[in-house]
């Protein structure tokens, strides 16, 4: 689940685990691509190329626009499971 992806990357980050927080961006980038949210995957894409690439502090720059795009997810998936939205596509 990239809700617990991203709690363990924060505690990464928050150890100084900068292999542990490159590792956890990988799977986030590959479940955000099988639910089809590009932009989130574009991101945890970006931070892996850069936490590759310059570490912790390159992860932790990008944590920001990475939490956001996933709260965009949430905020879909609930609006999508929301038994309200699911009559009004019945009726529609």
């Amino acid at each position: 689940m990239i809700s617990n992806q991203i709690k363990e990357l924060r505690n990464c980050l928050g150890a100084g685990d900068a292999t542990g927080a490159i590792r956890q961006v990988h799977p986030i980038k590959g479940a955000s691509a099988n639910v089809g949210d590009e932009a989130l995957r574009a991101v945890a894409l970006e931070t892996e190329k850069a936490g590759n690439a310059g570490g912790l502090t390159a992860v932790s720059a990008r944590m920001p626009d990475l939490e956001h795009q996933f709260a965009r997810l949430e905020e879909a998936m609930r609006d999508f499971a929301d038994p309200k939205n699911l009559e009004q596509e019945k009726s529609a």
